[in-house]
């Protein structure tokens, strides 16, 4: 996914600079709250009915720490702490060398109510905190979808082994067995698996009279039909009560892969998740990485048209910039709002659907709710063999508006476990502990802005493996295939090098100019040779210092933008090895499972 290039600082622009750290701003007025942020030695916070009404609290070691034993960078952030009713510890003002209540610290406050009215008495008794806590349902209590029974004609198809035909080409079969007036039995073991076979009406009456004990049931169609000659057997005739509606079971069965798919369980999305998935992520800051974890390995299904995709990978994206910077951008074009992911009102589940969504000139397969955009990246058919995509585009999965508001979504039981213990716990910042960097979205451009580096691009557990998940321009440089000396991956190295110091440190992580001089010396003269000399060239601006900062550098950001840009090509080259492994993989496992 790109987002819109940031318009280049012209170096006559470049007229402050924080002498702390390094930042770049255009403006005074920008360093100087900067400076207050994070660089004040102390902060005020006034508690009007507490015993100790005004409170200084002292920075130490670059940042503000609190008796609850969290630290915090900013003053505005660690205000909001202990005024929030998020720390009651602190609230509490206890003695510590931490606060302060000296009259030469704070600014004195008058009593500005000349009346004597007691302020607090003209308070309502509204409470208008919003529960800390979310109702995740576990795991334990949704109900997956039980191994149900073949339909009539889905049993025919399995007893003659033909599941994997066409639509015309199954009717045909349906219309002769009809012709033969023969009928499908299910038999059913004790592990409630199904095998069908097919059987005239009197066989069907000797198994009823004489094999009580034999579990069999007889599968009926939905309605009566009866062809009269085999003449009527041509598939371009038209036979009504032929219902070949694809169900999750049926596509399954059919599936090149069953075999695989059938050890996992799957369970529709209900009202529960759904308002989950739509919760606002202000109350849930871990919801990000939940919705993302989610829809890892989900299935998704167009039952009218059969068409089936298991979704191997997906990153999400907040609807609004305050959340994402990266976020899906709202267009009108002749006063008419351009299609988007947002989920229309009749939708077959409560704010969630399916959709097509054009972004950075890229059709993007999307599922959408009100909070966010999950775009597919990796993907594959389940309805017939063919080749794994990689995304953001997919041929394959034909969408109508009418056929998209109709899909049905069906996410695989142990991803939801694993998406609940993220929900669970407020602190989530990841979606596993391995493979940190390729939890990291494919972006272009804004490396300046911490959204950036947030970790919500899922994979499903077949394709969790390095060989199978797509590369980014973060995990380029681990392909096995790309040269060492390539000028791509020293490319890719960099911008491990940024994310790392960035989830490390935060604001507070800096772009080391030695690590910056020795990725130049392993370039040959070109456009990453000069991206890298035009980053080294930001240190000289800076007093010549070791080390620059990456949050809010928009300088810096301007050159990652152009390496990023010169990267794509080599990914798409990269990610065809990619589509080859899962295809292998599949193959594999459904191999190994028959055996």
């Amino acid at each position: 996914m790109t987002t819109e290039p940031i318009e280049p600082i012209e170096p006559t622009e470049l007229q402050c600079h924080c002498s702390k750290c390094g930042v770049i701003f255009v403006r005074h007025s920008q360093l100087k709250g900067h400076s207050k942020e994070y660089h004040s030695a102390k902060v005020t916070v006034n508690y009007p009915y507490s015993a100790a009404p005004t409170v200084v609290y002292r920075r130490e070691d670059g940042t503000f720490p609190c008796i609850c034993g969290g630290s915090y960078a900013t003053s505005s952030s660690f205000r909001r702490h202990v005024k929030k009713n998020i720390c009651q510890g602190a609230q509490r003002a206890d003695s510590s060398s931490l606060y302060s209540s000296n009259d030469d610290e704070i600014e004195a406050t008058e009593d500005e109510n000349p009346d004597g009215d007691d302020i607090e008495s003209t308070l309502d008794m509204v409470d208008a905190r919003l529960p800390q806590t979310l109702k995740c349902p576990a795991a334990s209590t949704l109900e997956p979808l039980e191994q149900s029974h073949r339909s009539y004609e889905h049993a025919i198809l399995h007893a003659c082994g033909v599941m994997h035909l066409s639509q015309d080409e199954a009717k045909r079969h349906i219309k002769f067995i009809d012709a033969l007036d023969l009928k499908p039995i299910a038999l059913i073991d004790q592990d409630g698996n199904e095998e069908n076979c097919l059987v005239s009406n009197e066989v069907i009456e000797r198994l009823s009279s004489t094999h009580s004990n034999f579990s069999f049931h007889e599968v009926n169609p939905t309605k009566k039909r009866k062809i009269s000659s085999t003449d009527e057997l041509d598939a371009d005739t038209p036979q009504q009560g032929i219902h070949l509606d694809a169900s999750l079971s049926y596509v399954i069965d059919s599936s090149p892969y069953a075999h695989t798919l059938q050890s996992e369980t799957y369970i529709e999305l209900n009202s529960e998740i759904c308002e989950l998935l739509n919760t606002d992520w202000l109350m849930g800051p871990q919801l990000r990485y939940f919705c993302a974890q989610v829809f890892a390995g989900a299935i998704l299904l167009e039952s009218e048209t059969g068409q089936a995709m298991l979704v191997n990978s997906i990153e999400v994206y907040g609807r609004t910039i305050s959340q994402d910077v990266h976020r899906e951008r709202y267009i009108f074009k002749d006063e008419t709002l351009r299609a988007s992911s947002l989920p229309p009102v009749d939708s077959i589940y409560p704010n969630v659907c399916v959709s097509y969504a054009m972004y950075a000139k890229n059709r993007s397969l999307v599922i959408g709710t009100k909070t966010f955009g999950g775009y597919i990246t990796s993907g594959v058919m389940l309805n017939g063999k063919s080749m794994p995509e990689i995304g953001p585009s997919f041929s394959q999965f034909v969408l109508t508006k009418h056929l998209a508001r109709n899909i049905k979504i069906y996410i695989n039981k142990k991803s939801f476990e694993d998406a609940q213990i993220i929900a669970n716990n407020r602190e989530s910042k990841q979606l596993y502990g391995f493979a940190i960097l390729s939890q990291l979205r494919n972006l272009r451009s804004l490396f300046h802005c911490p959204s950036t580096y947030i970790m919500c691009r899922a994979t499903s557990r077949l394709m969790n493996d390095h060989p199978t998940r797509p590369y980014t321009i973060f995990t380029y440089a681990d392909s096995d295939k790309v040269p060492l000396d390539s000028d791509a991956r020293v490319a890719s190295e960099l911008f491990q090098t940024v994310a790392l110091a960035v989830l490390d440190g935060g604001y507070q992580g800096t772009l080391e100019k030695n690590d910056v001089l020795r990725l130049r010396k392993r370039c040959e003269e070109g456009e990453i040779y000069d991206c890298l000399q035009n980053i080294l060239d930001l240190y000289l601006m800076v007093d010549d210092c070791s080390s620059i900062s990456i949050l809010g550098n928009r300088a810096l950001n301007l050159q990652l933008t152009n390496c990023a840009d010169l990267l794509w090509p080599s990914l798409a080259i990269a990610n065809e090895a990619v589509v080859q492994a899962i295809a292998d993989t599949l193959e594999k496992a459904s191999v190994f499972d028959t055996v």
